[in-house]
């Protein structure tokens, strides 16, 4: 519309030419044809053209632009001037497209589509507004410096929605280098906050430059600061619902207020402690919303402090200025802070799934599956190991300048707080790979050595120690067959090793010490202790049984309630070489057909340091001490009936009958004596070289004190023998004899060995 007045204005001029200066000079001016091309026209004589346009047909053109004068001054007085258009305090042009050729500056702008119905009915809805103070008429809590893309409704509550699709192609470092850069500063972007750190060198310091960056690009680039406040203020005074600032503020501070910014003091409310739990400083201090502003005073809807709950959250609070922050600010007066958060996220996504909208007999929606975020790296045409780097998220936390503990115990890299979440962590990688790999805990994939001898990590714990040492504990999936056929040719070993190294999804080298071994050497179901790793020590089989494989050593009792089974049993420190057969050490050695095989011996062998001693045995009532019981019979070299050792027992012995006891001599033309039981009655035969010089039945006393008097009086047996304590020898006087041996022979006299009666 415009182009066609601004026409009309110069053909309005060319017909003012011919009508009044029909005689002019010969050129005439451009003009347009309503609606046509540029023309020019040139003064001809009569008889002659105009434009291939005969003279006599020239009165005919005159009548046509007088007919259409009056409309077309109409038209011009509509017309803006090209010199009002594209210039300050004109209008802005349009090109051939229809595009505004200005640029476009407003207070407030809000950009709307229109929906045309089949009935011809417009809806007009709002798509975007891009002035804050302007979107906030939609929704208050839109910021006053938010640029509002979809979402706004119209005066009938329907929605306009708008979507945003950017394609980029980043070329450069710094802000060049990113498709979409989103910075959260205080600077501008000249400043170092509102350039994006990509390979942040400045190009024209040549090879520096090149040699120092790493020529990168980002789809998207975020920077977030703890930024200053912006004001920065001391208070002289507050109220419930005000602060009096002691300077006023200007103009350039106050412009950059909003309503609803956030204000903070360093006025505390001690009734909330300065520090949390974990004794990190907290917010103790007043806080607000700014509700309106003069140079001297600002309003605030109230007075609480964050996360305090019902320790704060009564109306008509009043910060008392003289309970001031030591905590974090130490100012000696009062102050305001405006426009900082107490808390920075980079981002927060909240999901609202509600289960009444997807099920139902009211369901208005369909979908029942989320996922946070997906990415799909698709990588192709890589033919060689090591072609191509893959690295997913990344948390890199660095703190300068800082206290080894300076983050708080509940700080944390990555959080799942899943509640009723099944699976918190899924790690699918091929069977070598690692799920996990931390300083201290690594977790390899599925894997399972290959090769006899080798390993595979299953879980490894790490712990560095003062010395420098590394102790690793954990278990190893390990081969022990050059064959795979069956799950046996496969064990699981699990122990410490120390200063071994873990190489991808095995750990090599180090100080191997003790391993449980499961399926230890393809033995299904066992499991052993394993000394350095390679040696077994005891081992419970599948069937339950144990077995040891070296020497044991109980520092408590032993208790077996069923059968104890040794080859070889030792008490104290005693030991026989399974090899040599040698004794050593001190104690007792039960065996059985060692020392004289195929006989069927059971051998007790008693093994002393460097004397000869022998066997003792006791009889001890419980609760007694067995150093005070009665000697039952010993059989020693160092104690007896005399120095030289004997068997000695302090009981009867008796025999079965048919039974004895033979004792004879290592030189057989000594006497032997042989001690037999035929009869079921006690029978002591003594073979002195070959004769017989004794025997006796029935009871023999051995009371040694009986006297000639008593003997006669009691009845004896044939043959027996016994000590008369007042019998005579050769040469004593009667009443005065010293006792001897006698016997009773076949008259039932008693006589001494050389044939004389006994006499006292």
């Amino acid at each position: 519309m415009t182009r066609h007045l601004l026409a009309f204005a110069g053909l309005a001029a060319s017909a003012a030419f011919f009508v009044s200066a029909a005689h002019a000079a010969p050129e005439l001016p451009g003009f347009y044809w309503p609606g046509g091309a540029r023309q020019d026209s040139t003064f001809n004589a009569p008889g002659t053209s105009i434009n291939g346009m005969r003279i006599d047909a020239f009165g005919a053109l005159i009548d046509k632009i007088n007919s259409d004068l009056a409309e077309a001054e109409i038209l011009a007085q509509a017309a803006i001037p090209k010199a009002q258009i594209d210039v300050a305090g004109g209008v802005a042009g349009l090109d051939g497209n229809g595009n505004v050729t200005a640029n476009l500056l407003s207070v407030a702008s809000t950009t709307q589509t229109v929906y045309t119905a089949p009935d011809g009915t417009l809806v007009t809805l709002p798509l975007s507004v891009l002035a804050g103070l302007s979107a906030m008429n939609f929704s208050p809590t839109v910021g006053a410096e938010s640029v509002v893309m979809g979402g706004l409704p119209d005066a009938a509550g329907t929605v306009g929605h708008q979507a945003l699709t950017l394609v980029g192609r980043p070329y450069s470092n710094y802000n060049a280098g990113c498709t979409l850069c989103v910075f959260s500063t205080a600077d501008n972007i000249h400043e170092g906050g509102g350039m994006a750190g990509l390979s942040g060198m400045d190009p024209v310091g040549g090879a520096y430059s090149v040699s120092h960056g790493d020529m990168a690009a980002a789809g998207f680039y975020q920077y977030d600061e703890f930024s200053d406040a912006r004001v920065l203020a001391q208070a002289a005074s507050f109220t419930a619902t005000t602060v009096t600032l002691a300077t006023p503020m200007t103009i350039e501070q106050m412009a950059q207020l909003h309503p609803r910014m956030y204000i903070a003091t360093n006025v505390v409310n001690t009734a909330v402690s300065a520090t949390n739990v974990n004794g990190t400083p907290q917010e103790n201090t007043y806080w607000g919303y700014i509700k309106s502003w003069t140079a001297n005073t600002i309003t605030v809807y109230g007075w609480g402090v964050p996360n305090a709950g019902s320790l704060a959250d009564g109306d008509g609070q009043i910060p008392d200025i003289s309970k001031l922050d030591t905590t974090k600010a130490t100012y000696t007066v009062p102050m305001v802070f405006i426009g900082i958060p107490a808390k920075i996220w980079s981002k927060n996504t909240v999901v609202h799934m509600d289960g009444n909208k997807i099920y139902g007999a009211n369901a208005t929606a369909r979908a029942n599956s989320y996922v946070r975020e997906e990415e799909d790296f698709l990588a192709q045409n890589f033919t060689k190991p090591n072609s191509f780097t893959y690295q997913g998220p990344t948390v890199s936390y660095n703190c300068s300048n800082c206290d080894a503990n300076a983050a708080s115990p509940d700080s944390y890299g990555y959080l799942i707080n899943g509640g009723g979440l099944p699976r918190a962590y899924v790690a699918q990688v091929r069977p070598h790979a690692l799920e996990y790999a931390g300083f201290s805990t690594y977790i390899p994939g599925t894997g399972a050595p290959e090769t006899k001898g080798t390993n595979h990590i299953m879980y490894d714990f790490a712990s560095i120690v003062d010395t420098n040492n590394t102790l690793h504990f954990g278990a190893q999936s390990y081969k022990n067959s050059d064959t795979s056929n069956s799950y046996t040719n496969w064990e699981v070993r699990l122990g410490l090793n120390v200063d071994g190294t873990r190489t991808q999804d095995t750990l090599s080298g180090g100080t191997q010490f003790a391993q449980l071994a499961f399926n230890y050497n393809g033995a299904p179901g066992n499991l052993c202790i394993l000394m350095g790793g390679t040696t077994p020590g005891l081992c419970q089989n599948g069937d339950g049984s144990l077995e040891a494989h070296t020497a044991m050593t109980f520092d408590s009792d032993l208790v077996a309630n069923g059968r104890l089974n040794a080859s070889l049993l030792t008490t104290g420190g005693a030991n026989v070489d399974s090899t040599t057969g040698a004794a050593t050490g001190n104690g007792t050695a039960y065996l059985w057909n060692k020392i004289t095989p195929g006989q069927g011996d059971t051998e007790i062998v008693n093994i002393n340091p460097s004397v000869v001693g022998g066997y003792s045995f006791y009889d001890t009532v419980s609760g007694n001490v067995p150093a005070a019981s009665d000697l039952l019979f010993s059989v020693s070299k160092q104690k007896g009936f005399d120095a030289t050792g004997n068997i000695r027992s302090d009981l009867n012995v008796y025999t079965g009958a048919g039974h004895g006891f033979d004792i004879v001599p290592a030189d057989t033309s000594k006497p032997n004596i042989e001690l037999t039981n035929s009869d079921g009655q006690t029978a002591i035969m003594t073979n002195y070289q070959g004769g017989a010089l004794l025997q006796k039945l029935g009871d023999v006393s051995s009371d040694a004190t009986r006297p000639l008097a008593a003997i006669k009086a009691g009845t004896y047996a044939v043959s027996t023998r016994m000590w008369c304590a007042n019998c005579l020898n050769a040469g004593q006087a009667a009443g005065s004899g010293t006792g001897r041996w006698i016997f009773l022979d076949s008259a039932k006299t008693w006589r001494s060995d050389d044939g004389v009666v006994a006499a006292d």
